[in-house]
């Protein structure tokens, strides 16, 4: 009998590709969504690649949704920021919570700040409708669990967000690197771990209640950037120098709070990846690429 297969969305992504392997080790099918399925069936004989039309046909006989596709709006209109954050998992997520399937999405710890953050604004705004949206179609069918994602970091990130591409900088180029005085503090986790949450609160899902519930996923561990980069200087033994102070601090800039580990650790989870090991792999991929 062939096992029920995980319905992964933006599997191709980030943490998308990290919930494949952590699928797999479980033995589990994976049915990847993607808005380009003729594309990607020829990346890989781990997935089996669909379109988000043929996604609502398979849900009903899956395991679970991972929701974790999104758009940031860097490269693309609101119009389609919001269809990819709002519209489209929608339509996957009535026929879920139709057939009684848990639908576990990825959320920002962004989205939940004590002041908006504009920088980001138009991509939090979207997130809480979606999540608004989602409280509405689970209530009262099927757990929903929006795993609050604080700053993640590992391998196979895209090479233009803000810490590849500082690392790419710190490898590769020469002088004087301009940087804020890197007071800032975030909570960094490894992709890795994020993925094998994911897991864990489908491992526990019978504990949940109908509807949606917020999951923190961090390390519970606050760093200053000046540390990460300074760490990050040290394991790529570069030369150039960290220009800590040349420039302001972008406008609103948040403090963030380290994760409440509490819901995750009940279930027996906890991260198995350090900061180091995340930045000493980034390092490697970026020094061998």
């Amino acid at each position: 009998m062939v096992d029920r297969p995980i319905v992964i969305t933006g599997a191709s992504g980030f943490l998308g590709s990290a919930l494949v392997a952590a699928v797999h080790k479980r033995g589990w099918p994976v049915i990847g969504v993607t808005r380009f399925p003729q594309e990607r069936r020829r990346t890989s004989d781990q997935v089996t690649w669909l379109g988000w039309e043929e996604a609502r046909h398979i849900v009903a006989e899956s395991r679970a949704v991972f929701h974790v596709a999104t758009s940031y709006g860097r490269n693309e209109s609101s119009e389609l920021m919001k269809e990819a954050i709002i519209e489209r998992p929608l339509i996957v997520a009535q026929v879920a919570a139709d057939r009684g399937v848990p639908f576990l999405s990825a959320d920002t710890f962004f989205r939940i700040l004590p002041r908006p953050y504009e920088h980001m604004r138009a991509y939090t705004d979207a997130k809480q409708v979606f999540r608004d949206r989602m409280q509405d179609i689970a209530r009262g069918s099927i757990p929903a669990p929006f795993l609050i994602i604080y700053h993640m970091v590992g391998p196979g990130d895209r090479p233009d967000k803000g810490l590849p591409a500082l690392i790419r900088r710190i490898v590769h180029d020469q002088g004087r690197l301009a940087l804020t005085d890197g007071s800032q503090c975030r909570d960094f986790i490894h992709v890795n771990d994020v993925a094998s949450a994911f897991v864990a609160v489908l491992d526990g899902i019978a504990s949940f209640s109908c509807g949606v519930v917020d999951i923190p996923v961090g390390s519970g561990v606050l760093t200053h950037w000046r540390d990460v980069l300074i760490q990050t200087h040290q394991l790529a033994k570069s030369s150039i120098e960290l220009g800590f102070g040349d420039i302001p601090h972008r406008f609103g800039e948040p403090d963030v709070q380290a994760a409440d580990q509490g819901i995750l650790s009940r279930l027996g989870w906890r991260p198995q990846y350090s900061l180091e090991d995340a930045l000493r792999s980034m390092v490697l991929e970026v020094s061998c690429g």
